[in-house]
């Protein structure tokens, strides 16, 4: 609770202090309504100016009180200006609409600007952007996970019947990929399961998607890649946002957040709610088909901008409980053998602060620093795991603009990390490092037809020094519609069972580890080719990636021959590769299509051979159809996505799983200020033929065998929310 203290007390001094300096945000459309991305606003006679993103929104913070004349720009559409003075002008929502000037372009010019980007291609790192409405509108339950469990490339299987989960990227376990929340990567360790749940996809700005090991921003663990999650900050206005949701289980739903001003201060609170309450079994085998599970979060933001430049306050505090297992379990069962139960209880305290100073023609710094408190108290059947986390992270950071072609971010680091859990097992599980480091990342763009990236990273750690790690990358535009991309880089991981997430997919039961397990070391590489074009009507974009990651010491996972038996050992060679390929189509009738599939090769090599490595789908492919009516303010959409086959541990009932599809669908009407969404998950009603609940002879005992849960295991549900957003700023 002190943590809330000092977030209340830094609110109140922050609104205590009279405002020199004001915020101007808005967005900016086509007449059709459309975003633009790109669109240049700038403050006439002024050096403060900012792009619109993917959305077509805009921010400048920190303008001095005057008067000013405010641009809005485009090639390819006429511009307008509005004048505003500061104080005085309400500089928040501010909305233009920019009309195509026909007389000023060529169509080909026009073309390619209207064109709707989801990959970003015009620096040497590659980055997929998911934004807010696509979140919002890919999540039935408002989860976070639900919104990226859809992506193409992305693995988001939770873990055995307890529904957390992680995202994995490149073939390989989330536990190589690094999941930061405004740049800080606070969702780590037992945070990347058991925090990333309490994530809901409406409290989030957008979702930045760094496949690879590409770039030297993200730490030496993030060998798969990265997902950057930017949550939404306050906005200048008063706003109440509520969301209720409900399905046929009885699972509901409800969120609430009210964003208000206070002496030039703009703060949020949020309240997510989310409870699954009954323990569902529909096919009687006494398993239940879906977690149990009841979860509380509360968020607290606020920001202060000023001529020195903008600083932002959040805390946020969640609380779970979850269970699967027999639905014969009672408390009185916890710790038992003969009445199998995974109960899990998860309370997490999350504080941040960030600064950043103006962008100037030089550039600009930032200053980041959060602490995780993350505690977790499980039984596993019988298996006890409690475990505490604890996380403390600085960061500062300069970006310098040398002139137009060279651009050097540097950056000083340091991270607390104390892990401490109660696990008696061959190699320690308990740990704390203290890891400080520094990078510095060159881009050079000599010319508008290629690129290049490189970086150096240097992270310290016990035992082993300074570990370095070089990452870099080009982009190289072939032509007009056509970019490749290249990228390389290494990486590096200690190694303690929690950051073996799979031993939590295993669920900690007849955990077998020799005395050591030595860190393990990568290099990754990965070249993708993308397509765009566009015209009045229609904008397609095609990107395709290959990748490929060796590894030395890779610590591998093996279920065993039995249910209830999992083993870790260093292999001696291992590797993961494949290809992705992700395609998506944009009409201007509102007509939205994604197609994708990945196909993953993962091995590793023991005493005994090569291995292929288990419960990994050898290929996966998706489909995504949006389409919207914006007269009758209706929107609807069909999520269909096929599971290829994993490998089985020996021993099984069968060496591989099936081949399986899932559809989900979704409708939704606006009416003023409420939206009334419907929505069916598992359509084909299709669940695994196969029963992960193991109950010995004669009823001596129970076991869930993870290696076994492969695919659904309640088939359809259907879901019903009422969404309500009043501005209260055009109430009064």
């Amino acid at each position: 609770m002190k943590f809330i203290h000092l977030f209340i007390l830094t609110l109140i001094w922050l609104v205590s202090e009279p405002s020199l300096a004001a915020d101007i945000s808005g967005s900016v459309r086509d007449t059709d309504d459309n975003p633009i991305a790109g669109a240049n606003v700038v403050l006439a006679g002024a050096d403060y100016g900012a792009s619109t993103d993917l959305d077509g929104l805009f921010k400048i913070f920190g303008v001095p009180n005057g008067k000013y004349t405010l641009i809005v720009s485009h090639l390819g559409y006429v511009s307008q200006s509005q004048t505003l003075q500061l104080p005085g002008n309400i500089v928040s929502d501010l909305v233009f609409k920019l009309a195509i000037d026909r007389l000023a372009l060529k169509d080909i010019e026009v073309k390619i600007k209207r064109q709707r980007a989801q990959i970003k291609v015009d620096t040497p790192v590659r980055v997929e952007v998911i934004t807010a409405n696509e979140l919002v509108k890919a999540s039935s339950d408002g989860s976070l996970l639900m919104s990226l469990g859809a992506r193409t490339g992305l693995n988001t299987r939770p873990c055995a019947v307890c529904g957390s989960a992680g995202v994995g990227m490149q073939g390989l376990d989330p536990s190589y990929t690094e999941v930061n929340v405004n740049g800080l990567p606070t969702l780590s360790g037992l945070g990347s399961l058991y925090g990333m749940s309490g994530l809901t996809a409406a409290d989030v700005s957008s979702v930045e998607l760094v496949k690879g090991s590409q770039s030297s921003e993200f730490g030496a663990g993030a060998i798969a890649g990265a997902v950057n999650v930017n949550m939404r900050e306050p906005q200048d206005k008063s706003a109440l946002n509520l969301q209720l949701s409900g399905g046929e289980t009885l699972q509901h739903s409800l969120s609430g957040e009210w964003q208000h001003s206070a002496g030039g201060v703009p703060f949020k609170i949020s309240l997510n709610y989310a409870a699954e309450p009954r323990l569902i079994d529909r096919n009687n085998d006494r398993l239940t088909d879906t977690p149990q599970f009841s979860r509380l979060g509360l968020n607290l933001a606020g920001r202060r901008s000023n001529a020195l430049g903008q600083i932002n306050l959040a805390s946020r505090l969640y609380s779970e409980r979850r269970f699967a297992g027999d639905v014969a379990w009672t408390q009185a069962d916890r710790g038992s053998a003969m009445v199998y139960g995974r109960e899990i209880f998860s309370d997490r305290n999350e504080t941040s602060l960030n600064f950043q100073s103006p962008k100037q023609t030089w550039g600009w710094w930032s200053f980041e620093s959060a602490y995780v408190l993350h505690k977790q108290n499980s039984w596993y059947g019988a298996t006890e795991f409690d475990a505490v986390q604890r996380r403390v992270m600085c960061r500062v950071s300069i970006n310098w603009n040398i002139n137009r072609a060279h651009t050097i971010l540097g950056q000083g680091f340091y991270t607390y990390n104390d892990y401490d859990d109660n696990l008696s097992l061959g190699a320690p599980t308990d740990r704390t490092d203290r890891v400080p480091g520094a990078m510095a990342q060159h881009i050079w763009i000599p010319s508008e037809r290629w690129s290049t990236n490189l970086g150096l990273r240097g992270e310290g750690y016990r035992g082993e020094g300074v570990v370095p790690l070089i990452r870099g990358g080009v982009n190289i535009k072939l032509n007009p519609e056509f970019t490749l991309l290249a990228s390389s880089g290494n990486g590096y991981r200690p190694v303690t069972i929690f950051s073996l997430d799979r031993a939590v997919h295993a669920g900690f039961d007849n955990v077998q580890v020799p005395q050591s397990l030595k860190p393990e070391r990568s290099l990754n590489h990965s070249l993708t080719l993308n397509f765009k074009t566009a015209d009045f009507n229609n904008a397609v974009q095609v990107d395709l990636t290959a990748f490929h990651t060796s590894f030395e010491n890779k610590v591998a996972l093996a279920y065993g021959d039995h249910a209830g038996m999992t083993r870790y050992s260093n292999a001696d060679d291992a590797y993961t590769q494949g290809l992705e390929l992700q395609a998506t189509w944009n009409n201007i009738r509102d007509w939205t299509v994604d197609v994708g599939g990945s196909w993953n090769d993962v091995q590793y090599k023991d005493a005994g051979g090569w291995h292929i490595d288990e419960m990994r789908n050898y290929w996966t492919g998706s489909l995504t159809a949006l389409k919207k009516w914006r007269e009758p303010a209706i929107s609807a959409d069909v999520n269909a996505r096929i599971y290829g086959p994993q490998k089985l541990p020996a021993s099984r009932r069968r060496t591989e799983s099936p081949v399986f599809f899932v559809v989900d669908a979704g409708i939704s009407k606006q009416i003023k200020d409420l939206t009334l969404a419907f929505s069916i998950s598992n359509l084909t009603d299709w669940i695994q033929p196969d029963n992960p609940f193991v109950v010995a002879a004669g009823g001596a005992g129970q076991v869930i065998d993870s290696a076994m849960i492969y695919g659904p295991l309640i088939g359809r549900t259907f879901r019903a929310s009422l969404s309500y957003n009043l501005d209260l700023n055009q109430r009064r």
